[in-house]
């Protein structure tokens, strides 16, 4: 998954919540091209971290108002939606001993043992608390493909 794509993103979603705002509208609001916005409806493309924060603000919801939950789940790619960061601006805020492969493979929960470091680090950078940043982690375990 690169940086920027978002798992779980709901175009049915997009499309109740746009209800008789026309994509056109939407796009020119949120400075995004009408092609994008369709691409989004077509589920061909998922907006990135910055452009979904904008999209959420003008449809007046939360950034995961627009995912399935059953696919986003309770694990750090919720906190990180709800922050509105990439995998590499999450590192990159918390700070030098949280590369992004490691931040990747705590989302992904195919490292199962966090660091009470990274917990800490994490919890500023998702405006969580710890057990916050804890209970996303061993669901994104337990909710592991790979295993």
């Amino acid at each position: 998954m690169a940086n920027t794509e978002l798992p779980g993103f709901d175009p049915a979603r997009l499309r109740q919540l746009l209800g008789a705002r026309s994509p056109a509208a939407v796009a020119e609001a949120i400075e995004v091209s009408r092609v994008t916005i369709h691409r989004y409806l077509a589920g061909e493309r998922t907006p990135t971290v910055q452009v979904l924060a904008r999209l959420a603000d003008e449809l007046d919801t939360e950034p995961l108002g627009l995912f399935d939950p059953d696919a986003v789940g309770q694990g750090l790619l919720a906190l990180r939606i709800t922050a509105g960061l990439t995998q590499a601006a999450v590192a990159d805020k918390a700070g030098p001993d949280l590369t992004v492969d490691r931040y990747q493979r705590l989302e992904s929960g195919r490292t199962r043992q966090i660091r009470e470091a990274d917990v800490a680090q994490l919890a500023v950078v998702f405006g969580a608390t710890e057990e916050e940043v804890r209970r996303a982690h061993q669901w994104s375990c337990d909710h592991s493909d790979s295993g």
